[in-house]
Order: structure tokens, then C-alpha cells, then sequence
């Protein structure tokens, strides 16, 4: 391999997460330079300056495709589910009301999984946890050091004062940018043969800016998350067990979730908060209402929530105040794109976590741990937000397809006695 092709290529890689983390997008279109009542309107696919890197981004990715285009023809055949969300995402212009919104939101929804598939494809689970981890410490650095010298911009100075944002400009943004990043770190941190000075530092930097977010769902999240990895590595020595002990995790979480659901009302008025401001419950009352009518391909991608109009109006005359999306990342799926892209999706994600699990019998390390920790953070952050499909350039979509594809088409790791499934220098050493 050309070593210099394989320098551009890890360099690109991490200018690709720092893309879909949201920050440069901020950046380039001036969010942070306007004030804080200002940024949630920003169009920022509308922005010249972040279309034209989005260009850029394209075609160096089909330049890499063309260099390795027998290797990455067979990756495309192999995820014929994910192919159908985002088929109907794309052939959805045809009944949106809405369309060239969603056909420019659908081309991002293809490029986002054409990167996801070619990275897949080209670096394997430990050197892709290798390019998360400095990834995300440049964002966990970038965030602190933003918010420090500019605390107009980066801290809360209206509804949520005091709240850290960084450079991501919300703080719920903030926080799930940084649970991510804290599990990663965890994920190496508890595994002693990788654990560096430098991890233990993004992981209390990410911890940290986290607490500082002041996001409740942000926190219990990462909690959550981190005492599923650490149960993880209790068995790692009995890997017979791991199947029943994510299970049982994972049921545990979602039993959890819905108490909390059940009995929102009297959790948050005990938080101090005025439950019927949330508004949750009339949003998803709606949405499947209008589901109903609508209920094999959906009202299309990109279509529903639109400011001032739409079929969404109805949540605005309930409640006074429409949504920018339904505060599940599952019905928002279920809704634009109808029964058969959810079915879809569904069926993706069962096939992926069964592989994971496998993995990480075979691979009970912080390079196995890390599918099944992404899957749960995908579903966990999107059970009360939308941010699956909903930003087609984020975190969540590319990080799914990156997972759930590499653990399906790279080899299993061999373990070979009294060694590591796969054994390297360590993942962070600066």
C-alpha cells in the first residue's frame, strides 16, 4: 500500500468525523458568530461555503472509491436492508411535499452511507476505534477551549443559562457528542493493555464537558453506557455468558426507559420542571395518528416536520408550538418513510446486533466492545430525540452503518493462546 495514500486516507477520515460531529459545519457557515437567539434557524445545507466542502468531501470519496472499486463493489451488495431505507429516503421526492428539500437531504443520506461503507471497507475495527478516539479528542478539546474563551457564544446566556454548548451550539448537541466520546474512551481505558495517560485524559475531559452540558438525558445515558462496557469486561473471561448478560443489560435499559416514560410527569415535576412543557406524549400522539393514514412508504423523507405547514401542523394547534422533528428518532423513521423503511431498518439492526455479540465473544477487548456500545447509544439517544435519520451528516446514521457493516464484512479475529484477538501498539500514545 501506498503509505502516503494511507496518510491522506487517516487524515481524511478524521476531517469526515469532525464533519459529521456538526462543529466544522458551525464554523464554516458563522453559527458561532451570531448571537445565541440566532443559530437554531440556520439553514446550514444552504450555506455556499459548507456545500462546496461537502462537494469537496464527495469527490475526494469517489476518487477512493475509483482507486479501490473491485473491493468496494462486493461491501455494496452486502447491506440490502440498509439499501431499502435509503431507496425509499431517496425515491420519497416523488410524494413529498417537500421535494427539493429531500432531495438534497436524500443525497446526503447517500453519501453519509457511501462513506460509511467505504471506511467499512478500508481500516478495520481497531484502527477505525484508533481514528474515533483522536477524533473525538480534538473535539472534546476544541469544545472545552471554545467555551472558556467565548463563553457568549459556547455557554448558555438564555433558556438554559450556564449550560455548556462548545462549539456545537446546544447543549443536548454537546452532550451527545461527548457521551460518545466518554464511552470510547472507557472502552479503552478499562482495557488495561490499551489504557495511555492520553485516554484518561479524553475520557475525564468528555466526562466533564458532559456534567457541564447540563443535559440530564446526556448524563444518565453515559452512565448507562458505561456500566454496560464494564459489565462487558466482568465476563470477559466467560464469554459463554455474554450473550445473556447483554441481554439482560440491554432489557434492564429499556425496562428503566419505560418507568421513566410511564411516570414522566411525576419525575419531572420532582426535577422542578413542568411536565406539560415537554409536550412529548400529544407529539408522538400525533405523528402516529398521521402515520395512520399514510402507513406503507410514509408522507417522505424530510417532509413532515416542516416548520409553518405540513401534515405536523396539528401538533401546533394542540400545543401552541410545533416541533422541529417527533423526539424519537424510531417514529420520525416510522413516519417519513412508512411501515416498510422501518421494517427495514429493524431487521438491519437485529442482523448487526447479532454479529456484534459474536464479535465480542471472540474479541472481548475495547475493539469488540465497541459495536454493541454503538448500537446502544444509537438506540438510547434516539428514543426521546431524533437524530437517526434526521441529520443525514451526523453522528448517528454514519456511525450505525460503519458498525453494523464492518462486523459483517471483516473476518472474525483469531485468537491465538495467551494472546489479544489482535495485538498492536497501544490506540492512544502521544
Amino acid at each position: 500500500m501506498n503509505p502516503w495514500l494511507d496518510r491522506f486516507e487517516r487524515g481524511y477520515a478524521i476531517l469526515v468525523l469532525l464533519y459529521f460531529s456538526g462543529c466544522l459545519t458551525n464554523i464554516m457557515n458563522g453559527s458561532i458568530l451570531l448571537p445565541q437567539e440566532s443559530t437554531p434557524e440556520i439553514n446550514v445545507i444552504a450555506s455556499p461555503i459548507v456545500s462546496a466542502f461537502q462537494n469537496l468531501l464527495f469527490l475526494i470519496l469517489f476518487g477512493l472509491i475509483a482507486l479501490r472499486i473491485k473491493q468496494f463493489l462486493p461491501v455494496l451488495t452486502t447491506r440490502k436492508m440498509l439499501w431499502v431505507v435509503v431507496g425509499i429516503a431517496i425515491v420519497s421526492v416523488l410524494w413529498s411535499e417537500v421535494p427539493e428539500m429531500t432531495f438534497r437531504r436524500g443525497n446526503l443520506l447517500l453519501f453519509s452511507t457511501l462513506l460509511a461503507l467505504y471506511f467499512s471497507m478500508r481500516f478495520p475495527l481497531r484502527q477505525q476505534l484508533h481514528l474515533f478516539a483522536q477524533s473525538f479528542g480534538i473535539l472534546a478539546v476544541s469544545n472545552f477551549v471554545f467555551a472558556l474563551a467565548f463563553p457568549s457564544q459556547g455557554i448558555n446566556q438564555t433558556v438554559h443559562a450556564g449550560a455548556w454548548m462548545g462549539i456545537t451550539l446546544h447543549k443536548n448537541g454537546l452532550a451527545g457528542l461527548m457521551v460518545l466520546s466518554a464511552v470510547i474512551f472507557f472502552s479503552i481505558v478499562i482495557d488495561k493493555r490499551e489504557r495511555t495517560a492520553a485516554s484518561l485524559g479524553g475520557l475525564a475531559l468528555s466526562v466533564l464537558l458532559v456534567i457541564l452540558s447540563t443535559s440530564r438525558t446526556g448524563l444518565s445515558v453515559m452512565i448507562l453506557l458505561m456500566g454496560l462496557i464494564y459489565a462487558f469486561q466482568l465476563l470477559r473471561s466467560k464469554s459463554t455468558f455474554a450473550l445473556p448478560a447483554f441481554l439482560s443489560g440491554f432489557l434492564t435499559i429499556g425496562a428503566v426507559i419505560v418507568i421513566v416514560v410511564d411516570n414522566y410527569e411525576k419525575i419531572l415535576t420532582s426535577m422542578g420542571r413542568d411536565a406539560t412543557l415537554t409536550g412529548r406524549t400529544t407529539i408522538w400522539e400525533v405523528a402516529l395518528e398521521r402515520w395512520a393514514e399514510r402507513p406503507w412508504f410514509g408522507y417522505g423523507y424530510q417532509s413532515f416536520w416542516i416548520p409553518d405547514q405540513g401534515n405536523s401542523l396539528e401538533v401546533l394547534y394542540r400545543m401552541s408550538w410545533q416541533p422541529a422533528h417527533g423526539h424519537n428518532g424510531f417514529l420520525d423513521l416510522l413516519v417519513e418513510l412508512g411501515a416498510l423503511g422501518f421494517i427495514a431498518f429493524a431487521i438491519s439492526l437485529l442482523i448487526a446486533f447479532k454479529r456484534a455479540i459474536a464479535w465480542y465473544k471472540i474479541n472481548p477487548n475495547a475493539i469488540g466492545t465497541l459495536p454493541l456500545i454503538s448500537f446502544c447509544y444509537v438506540i438510547m439517544y434516539n428514543l426521546t430525540e431524533s437524530s437517526l435519520l434526521f441529520t443525514p451528516n451526523g453522528i448517528n446514521w454514519f456511525l450505525y452503518v460503519l458498525m453494523s457493516t464492518s462486523i459483517l464484512i471483516q473476518a472474525f479475529p483469531v485468537i491465538q493462546p495467551s494472546r489479544t484477538a489482535i495485538e498492536a501498539q497501544p490506540l492512544i500514545n502521544l
